[in-house]
């Protein structure tokens, strides 16, 4: 499920249309709801989660909305479905409530030096850092994901320091892929990276083997 509204300015979003926190989402229409009312929905589908399946809210960065998802985690949590955090980590704040009802928190590094994340994303690495101390401190079940861009972050070193940033979390690297540039045109923007090339599956091999990746994923 993807939260409207969004700190960061990634140059590779495949969602530019959450954004704008008052703008149309790229799921449901960006339609506004309660936590009950959505609640009810999503259990509504539970039989379909099978043993592995749960509920996953990405974005946008529902951080900005962490009052909501809190709520939202909480009670899809009580009747046993299973809850993921997808977030940048990019916003100041205190999460505890939201944290102590999330399963799994699949937090997004986009780069690993300061100056490249901002210049990628328009936003502060510190702030991902913070928020991944804060999972460590609660002791979270955390998983490190990182989007693989040619020319921007895929060298060994970068992965390296990803590595050493992630101090024994598994680690989830996926290419870099075009399947929002469509978004972008639509909303009148044009992608940075649009010319981008896509990474190389052997070089991506090669990296994840650096990191101590994942192997399963594509």
């Amino acid at each position: 499920m993807f939260m409207q509204g969004c700190v960061l300015r990634c140059q590779y979003c495949h969602n530019p249309d959450t954004w704008n926190a008052g703008g149309r989402g790229s799921v449901g229409c960006g339609s506004e709801t309660t936590v009950p009312e959505l609640t009810e929905r999503i259990l509504r589908l539970k039989t379909y989660f099978g043993k592995r399946g749960g509920l996953t809210v990405s974005g946008g960065e529902p951080l900005l909305q962490a009052e909501f998802v809190a709520g939202l985690f909480a009670g899809v949590k009580a009747c046993g479905v299973h809850t993921a955090l997808d977030t940048s980590g990019a916003v100041q704040g205190d999460f505890g409530e939201l944290l102590g009802v999330t399963d799994l928190v699949i937090l997004d590094v986009k780069h690993t030096a300061p100056e490249a994340y901002r210049a990628l994303t328009s936003g502060e690495l510190q702030n991902t850092l913070d928020f991944l101390g804060t999972c460590r401190a609660l002791n979270k079940n955390v998983l490190i994901r990182q989007v693989i861009i040619p020319g921007v972050n895929d060298t060994a070193e970068q992965v390296t320091a990803l590595k050493k940033i992630a101090a024994g979390i598994p680690i989830e690297l996926k290419p870099y892929h075009r399947l929002g540039l469509q978004k972008w045109e639509a909303l009148g923007k044009t992608s940075p990276l649009q010319n981008t090339p896509l990474p190389a599956p052997e070089h991506m091999e090669e990296l994840r083997k650096i990191a101590g990746a994942l192997t399963d994923q594509t």
